[in-house]
């Protein structure tokens, strides 16, 4: 994977509902403490998009920003505008990757 990289240790994500996100939203995300990098994958099969708050990093990501990689059927891991963590975007039937700075 381009951002999740051999030695990062993988995090819980808290509130998330396993089996409504086989349908739905599945999320998994990463630390690289020696980097200082957040790394979190979401997948979202759906047909719309899923807004998602993430406390697990609260106080721990540089200004609470995140920047999103979206592949979609019509966009190969393009780069969109940072979002907060707290109330991030994830487009429907998507594969978008946040790459935040830890501090």
């Amino acid at each position: 994977s381009l951002f999740v990289r051999p030695g990062m240790q993988r995090i819980d994500v808290p509130n998330q509902d396993e089996l409504g996100a086989a349908n739905d939203v599945m999320l998994t995300a990463y630390k690289d403490a020696e980097n200082k990098k957040l790394v979190v994958v979401a997948v979202n099969c759906g047909k719309s998009a899923q807004k998602y708050k993430f406390d697990l990093t609260k106080g721990t990501l540089k200004n609470n920003e995140v920047t999103p990689y979206v592949t979609s059927e019509n966009s190969n891991l393009k780069r969109t505008d940072i979002q907060k963590i707290d109330s991030i975007e994830i487009p429907a039937k998507s594969v978008v990757t946040f790459v935040g700075e830890l501090q």
